[in-house]
């Protein structure tokens, strides 16, 4: 279940919403059958809409009054695949809204799809990915560039001071021996290429594209470049408060969505089944979620430690 709720929080991230079917699994080694398979969000979908309603609500059926959708049509193959057991891609299975999990973050009202988190990060991840090119590129045109040979004159002219007939032609190569000191041509000056490759920007607006990509992951820049060295204990500690934040909310929203279905589901199964005793019948027992703690920012101040200091 772990691994599910796993891939079901990263589908919710990247396509927008994620998908758990509740299935039976009739070989499965335990009295309750009950097995919760994650599909992509593609598979959610009317291959052949019969009338404008199923075109705009794409794979699923609407309640006419409360807008909550009472089924769902799911493509039984990923239309991406290039294997179809029964040599039909648009297959498809009309499920019951209370055996398909929807996990999703609803922005306005009657939103019944999932958008991306990274929707508007979309053209900063483009722009920081073509600025990266464009200054590697440069910096790798540079570097093919030992140095640069400059002529102040024509050589070969005619000049009685000119006692040479070479003549280097605009963008001709010319070998330069390792170890030794090379006399130049007269009229030739012998010059190191400059890169300037990357600029001082460079950093700067790497950090300044990838902070605010990450902001609708509540996401803190020292965790999204992996270092925390241009940042003192406060600023750190602040940012990770709030990161910790937005990981609570997706907790209890996860618990309400997700596993709160997923249990009671198979609580009931289970009284059914016999493998829990009837008690007060199929009404779920008062439970809770526990999630992994958060390891403390600062040692010293948690109150479970052994040299805790109060700063109050």
């Amino acid at each position: 279940l772990v691994e599910k709720l796993r891939t079901c929080k990263l589908a919710k991230s990247i396509d927008g919403e994620g998908f758990l079917v509740a299935k039976t699994v009739e070989d499965l080694d335990h009295p309750v059958k009950l097995y919760p398979c994650d599909i992509e969000a593609d598979q959610v979908t009317t291959p052949a809409p019969r009338d404008l309603g199923e075109l705009w609500v794409d794979g699923l059926v609407l309640h006419p009054v409360t807008g909550r959708p009472t089924e769902y049509t799911i493509l039984k193959h990923h239309p991406g695949d290039y294997f179809f057991p029964d040599a039909n891609p648009l297959a498809v299975e009309r499920v019951k809204a209370r055996h398909v999990v929807h996990w999703f973050q609803r922005s306005r009202p009657g939103q019944v799809r999932g958008v991306p988190v990274f929707t508007p990060s979309l053209d900063l991840f483009t722009e920081l990915r073509a600025f990266r090119r464009a200054v590697l590129g440069a910096a790798e045109v540079a570097a093919e560039y030992a140095a640069v040979l400059e002529q102040d004159r024509e050589v070969g002219s005619g000049d009685p001071d000119d006692d040479t007939d070479a003549e280097y032609k605009p963008f001709s190569r010319v070998p330069i021996a390792r170890k030794m000191m090379s006399m130049l041509p007269p009229g030739a000056k012998l010059s190191q290429f400059d890169a300037k490759q990357p600029t001082t920007t460079y950093e700067m607006f790497q950090e300044k594209c990838l902070g605010e990509a990450c902001r609708p992951l509540s996401y803190p820049l020292n965790l999204a470049l992996g270092t925390s060295q241009k940042f003192n204990f406060s600023s750190a500690k602040l940012d990770h408060i709030n990161y910790r934040n937005a990981l609570t909310i997706e907790r209890d929203q996860c618990a309400r969505e997700v596993l709160e279905r997923l249990f009671r589901a198979w609580f009931e199964e289970a009284v059914l089944c016999g493998a829990i005793p009837v008690g007060n019948g199929l009404a779920v027992p008062a439970h809770e979620w526990h999630w992994p703690g958060f390891e403390p920012l600062d040692p010293l101040t948690a109150p479970d430690c052994p040299f805790y200091v109060n700063t109050a």
